[in-house]
């Protein structure tokens, strides 16, 4: 029993609200061992370029513009140095083709599969590659990707939700990192009473189906499903659950979960993308490898959505200003030896990422293009030198990008655009909603970085080992979709207006709780909500069909 139990439930909400006022103001949470980048004053800490005036109006382009090809590669198309990552492996020799690399790479940290791909590649096409194919690759490379080959879930990388009191700054624990729902099934109940009353709003549709954009281990999907029993009508007319996951790992992993967590529910499993007649007792539950599988092969019914922590995954494009006043796009190259670095205007290096003391240097580096890439043409809208087209609608005022200074960094998602697009053309077309939960902000800046075994590390740092990621661009989410956006809020915020504060004192007031499960109950509290841990660092942004009122939450 819990003899005291603050006295009085109320207590445990004074307590959270108090540690709000109290506390020290944290160090940010993306506090990186890169050089800090200046940029246009729009808020504090850290300190933003507003993403929707600075370099689009509307990132869905025109069919001449090669944007939705299936790498989203904005190099010259015509290059005839473009190899296969086969074929740059085969023909890679390293002395012709990076003479002026390390001979000995005494110091670097060692050689991983990938990195060995990336540097042939390099190599033998003769130019860097953009931080977006490096993040990709080292993310999702079929082999050595770090959510492809299984890293994220080995031996001993389970997290108990009951015993998590050795998580550390940025909730990296057991393998890299943690997520919101495997701290508290509370979340998955707050975000369940959202989806409900979206449900009943309308209309109770008799058939839905569920949709989670990277379930990781599963864990949210399952804490919805059991909070969808609440209301009989509600879980029964749930017809099918969509996951759009690759790792053959991790979708054994969630399906275990689900069995594991839903007793009482009958589950139907397919590996396959294919559709198949779906039984009224069951609930149907199919893997995508990515979401175009999902929009070719699913039913057009009503569909509830969720992306929690999984645009942070995707590629990013990185763009510089220069002294000189033009912009230019950042790329990863291959070290090389001291004597070999140059630094002039035809092809200006940036300063090096520096490892943290002691640590060995990386085996890539960045560097500016030395001439405007069509990526930067694109995205930024610059002209053929790199400055930025002052008579664009999309573009800000000659003067307002001078007052931006050099050094500034600006990072494009085309990938979470296109995401957030498509998931309102779906709601749109077939009922429902989606919400949208990751670490961001309104604006850009420099934010990529890399995490593997409770620390944070350059992203350049072994690819295919390390989980690399950014901060979302909210803003630029909400510009491209400006009828259906409602948000973004901080996740502190959103859970409170959607009950977590109700439900803590609810399950405090049970009378088999112990003092240890009370303590736990109020630390998932406090990490979910509190502003010195995830409440304000995460953004919940809504999605529903134009015209719909403003959901609850915003």
């Amino acid at each position: 029993m819990y003899p005291h139990r603050f006295r009085c439930t109320a207590a445990i909400t004074r307590r959270f609200f108090a540690s709000k006022s109290n506390k020290k103001k944290p160090p940010s949470v993306h506090s990186s061992n890169k050089k800090a980048s200046p940029s246009l004053i729009l808020s504090s800490e850290p300190k933003l370029i507003k993403s929707p005036p600075l370099f689009y109006n509307n990132i869905q382009l025109s069919s001449e513009q090669t944007f939705r090809d299936s790498q989203f590669n904005l190099h010259n198309k015509n290059d005839d140095s473009l190899y296969s990552l086969e074929e740059a492996k085969d023909l890679y020799r390293p002395d012709l083709h990076l003479p002026s690399a390390p001979h000995s790479w005494e110091g670097y940290e060692p050689a991983t599969p990938l990195s060995d791909v990336i540097t042939a590649l390099i190599g033998v096409t003769g130019r860097p590659i953009s931080v977006a194919e490096f993040m990709r690759m080292a993310l999702t490379h079929p082999e050595y990707g770090y959510y492809t080959h299984g890293k994220t879930m080995t031996e001993g990388d389970e997290f108990d939700r009951d015993d998590h009191s050795d998580a550390k700054e940025d909730y990296v624990i057991g393998g890299d990192f943690i997520t919101a729902p495997e701290i508290s099934q509370i979340f998955g109940e707050c975000l369940g009473v959202w989806y409900y009353t979206q449900w009943v709003q309308q209309g109770k549709p008799d058939e839905w189906q569920w949709l989670e954009c990277g379930p990781g281990k599963g864990t949210l999907t399952a804490d919805f499903l059991r909070f969808a029993r609440l209301d009989e009508a509600f879980r029964k007319s749930c017809r099918a659950v969509h996951l759009i996951e690759a790792s053959p790992v991790l979708r054994q992993k969630q399906q275990e979960t689900l069995q594991a967590c839903q007793p009482k529910i009958s589950f139907v499993f397919h590996q396959s993308t294919e559709q198949s007649t779906e039984s009224n007792d069951a609930i149907h539950v199919y893997w995508h490898n990515t979401w175009q599988q999902f929009r070719e092969t699913t039913s057009s019914r009503c569909t509830f959505a969720v992306c929690q922590e999984f645009l942070d995954a995707l590629p990013v494009y990185a763009f510089e200003k220069t002294k000189h006043g033009y912009w230019r796009e950042r790329l990863v190259d291959v070290a090389v030896r001291d004597e070999c670095l140059q630094d002039d205007d035809d092809w200006p290096q940036l300063a090096a990422i520096e490892a943290p003391h002691g640590a060995k240097k990386t085996r890539f580096r960045l560097v500016l293009a030395p001439e405007a890439t069509p990526a930067l043409k694109t995205l930024l809208k610059t002209d053929e030198q790199g400055y930025r087209r002052s008579g664009d609608i999309a573009s800000i005022t000659a003067k307002a990008d001078k007052d931006i200074p050099s050094g500034s960094v600006v990072e494009v998602s085309p990938e979470s655009i296109f995401m957030a697009q498509d998931l309102a053309q779906t709601i749109q077309s077939m009922g429902g909603a989606a919400l949208i939960i990751d670490y961001g902000q309104v604006g850009t800046t420099d934010t990529i970085r890399g995490f593997t075994q409770h620390r944070q590390v350059p992203f350049l740092s072994q690819p295919g080992q390390v989980d690399v990621t950014a901060d979302v661009d909210f803003g630029a989410l909400c510009h491209a979709i400006p009828d259906q956006a409602h948000g973004p809020v901080g996740q502190g915020e959103f859970l409170m207006r959607m009950g977590l504060q109700e439900r803590v004192v609810q399950l405090l007031e049970r009378d088999d709780v112990t003092d240890e499960q009370a303590e736990d109950i109020y630390q998932s509290m406090v990490r979910l909500a509190s502003p010195e841990e995830m409440g304000t660092k995460y953004k919940v942004m809504g999605i529903v069909p134009t015209g719909d009122e403003t959901p609850p939450g915003f």
